[in-house]
């Protein structure tokens, strides 16, 4: 058996290594810290994403978009490529607000929600959303619970899916 320790993703060019350890991502907690120490001090939005083996385990992180100071562009295509061409089983998405301020806007929660959507349809489900500042503070949509159903599909979206 081979036991992985790193992973390089690769898309046009190396865009980060992760040293894994066998640290299960339990909580936001664990997943703001890994997203602040890549993208903490960023000038602009930057938008990335965890992605987890079925243990919750890291087995890669990758940089999908830079925005601007208020706004970045993100679309499933990039989000969901990396993570099936790693065989990722999970995500956690994440990105920075330079203003120093985690609180979501409603761009931020309509990106989720569409992401959400792709990854049941991929059967790579998104599992939380954290935004993170340079400052010791983060949000978890998930932790939140503003949104109590953000994650899930609710009949109707289910029935959708099933006919495409």
């Amino acid at each position: 058996m081979i036991e992985v320790r790193e992973l390089t993703i690769e898309y046009g060019e190396v865009i980060d290594t992760i040293n894994i350890v066998n640290i299960r991502v339990k909580g936001p907690a664990i997943a703001a810290r890994i997203f602040r120490k890549k993208i903490g001090r960023a000038t602009q939005e930057v938008f990335c994403i965890l992605m987890l083996n079925a243990r919750h385990v890291p087995i890669g992180y990758v940089e999908v978009s830079r925005g601007t100071m208020t706004q970045s562009l993100v679309h499933p295509r990039e989000v969901f490529r990396p993570a099936i061409q790693a065989g990722a089983v999970a995500l956690i998405l994440g990105h920075c607000h330079p203003s120093q301020n985690p609180e979501p806007s409603r761009h931020d929660y309509g990106i989720t929600r569409r992401l959400v959507k792709a990854g049941h349809l991929v059967g790579i489900p998104i599992v939380d959303h954290v935004i993170v500042c340079d400052l010791d503070r983060y949000f978890s949509m998930k932790e939140d619970g503003t949104y109590p159903n953000l994650f899930e599909l609710n009949n109707e979206e289910e029935k959708e899916n099933e006919e495409q």
